[in-house]
C-alpha cells in the first residue's frame, strides 16, 4: 500500500506532465482506505485528481473452482 513519502512527488510529477497514476489494492479495509484517501486528497491539492485511477483487488481467478473463485464485491471503493 502507497505511503506518503518521496514517491508523492513523484506522483504528482507525473500526472502534471500528462500520465495517469494508479493506486491498486484496495480492500475496504481501514488498513487500506486511509492511505488511499490520503493520497487521493494529495492529488487533489495538487490540482491531480483528473488523472488518478483507483481501483481494488476483486480477489483472483481460479479456472479450479466452479465460479472461478469469490470476488470482493465492486461497491467497496464508491462507498468507503
Amino acid at each position: 500500500m502507497p505511503t506518503m513519502n518521496k514517491d508523492s512527488i513523484e506522483h504528482v510529477l507525473a500526472a502534471k506532465t500528462g500520465a495517469w497514476v494508479a493506486f491498486d489494492g484496495y480492500f475496504g479495509e481501514a488498513l487500506t482506505t486511509v492511505p488511499v484517501c490520503a493520497f487521493r486528497h494529495h492529488m487533489k491539492n495538487n490540482q491531480c485528481l483528473h488523472r488518478l485511477l483507483l481501483s481494488q483487488d476483486a480477489g483472483w481467478y481460479d479456472p479450479d473452482k466452479p465460479d472461478g473463485s469469490i470476488i470482493t464485491p465492486i461497491h467497496l471503493i464508491l462507498n468507503n
